[in-house]
């Protein structure tokens, strides 16, 4: 319904993208000043201080929700959507100029803010866009040329990005000199899939419910290790199997794997018939859902409240383009 509201307004007063397009680049602009300054003053612009004493973390306006990182990574191919719509698809030296600023951007706060996740999602939906779009293949080399400059510098100079985003990474996943064996992520995550695995095969069908995670992992019966009790199991595929069984698994299984059809279709009329099968603005949106549902990577809980506003937002606007007649090249 939230989904159906957006495209509604849309339709009905199209300039109302305009209005959203300023806002999230005005957004994005503070967002970026912001984390350079908590970077390096610990605090953000208007004071908020958060010092995370186990990882390095910049959260910004965001204060305890360590979710800076996430928010650019998630809004990044749909900011790209807006310019679009904006400017028409004209790739005018203004446009391309923007994509790239906002690109490398948009990168830099992902970094700092230490969410190893985010940089994961990042990486996904631009290459997601790279070899899905004509016009962005060509825009994003001098991105990605900055993206790596901008990864080495800061993991040279910085011992804090270092140490969050390498040290850290290779010491939980036991690629380290030492480790006992290698590990899905972390022992704390193995824990929750575990947990998750545990739940399904109770009830495989319809598991236990919508939220239910963290009833059933808090019962003493439900014990796997230390730490792995938490409100989700930190990956919207395990979650579905545990908390709504085959039924909630299969429904997000088969929409990734139709947008991973779109992608491949339209891969394959660049390659044979030199040209799009679906237009840049689609690719934005649908770069977009393949990211948030691509299954090998943690993720938060499904039914959150914030990660559904991300998760239903951009479809509204998917919505109006299908009924512009604008999701076809």
């Amino acid at each position: 319904m939230f989904s159906l509201a957006v495209s509604f307004f849309l339709l009905k007063k199209p300039k109302i993208i305009n209005y959203i397009f300023y806002l999230f680049v005005t957004i994005f602009i503070v967002l970026f000043f912001d984390s350079i300054y908590q970077y390096f003053f610990s605090k953000n612009i208007i004071g908020f201080e958060y010092i995370n004493k186990t990882n390095f973390r910049v959260t910004s306006f965001f204060g305890k929700d360590e979710v800076l990182g996430s928010y650019i990574a998630r809004f990044f191919p749909f900011l790209l959507f807006l310019i679009l719509v904006n400017y028409d698809s004209n790739f005018s030296k203004k446009v391309n100029f923007f994509i790239t600023t906002l690109t490398i951007v948009s990168f830099s706060i992902v970094l700092i803010s230490g969410e190893r996740t985010a940089i994961g999602l990042f990486i996904l939906s631009f290459v997601f866009i790279y070899f899905s779009s004509q016009k962005f293949r060509k825009i994003f080399m001098v991105p990605l040329i900055g993206i790596i400059i901008v990864f080495i510098f800061a993991v040279s100079m910085s011992e804090k990005i270092k140490h969050r985003i390498v040290t850290t990474t290779l010491n939980q996943m036991g690629l380290n000199a030492g480790s006992e064996r290698i590990v899905l992520f972390s022992k704390t995550y193995e824990g929750h899939y575990k947990i998750a695995a545990n739940m399904f095969e109770e009830k495989p069908l319809i598991g236990h419910g919508a939220k239910m995670f963290r009833f059933y992992c808090s019962k003493d019966e439900n014990y796997v290790a230390p730490n792995a009790c938490t409100t989700h199991p930190h990956n919207f595929y395990a979650q579905m199997l545990a908390e709504l069984g085959i039924i909630g698994f299969l429904t997000l299984l088969v929409l990734f794997f139709y947008i991973t059809y779109f992608f491949l279709k339209n891969l394959y009329f660049q390659i044979f018939k030199d040209r799009q099968f679906i237009s840049n603005e689609s690719i934005c949106l649908l770069g977009f859902y393949f990211m948030t549902l691509f299954p090998f990577l943690p993720s938060g809980n499904f039914f959150n409240n914030w990660l559904s506003i991300i998760i239903y937002y951009p479809l509204g606007f998917l919505i109006y383009i299908i009924k512009r007649g604008k999701f076809y090249a």
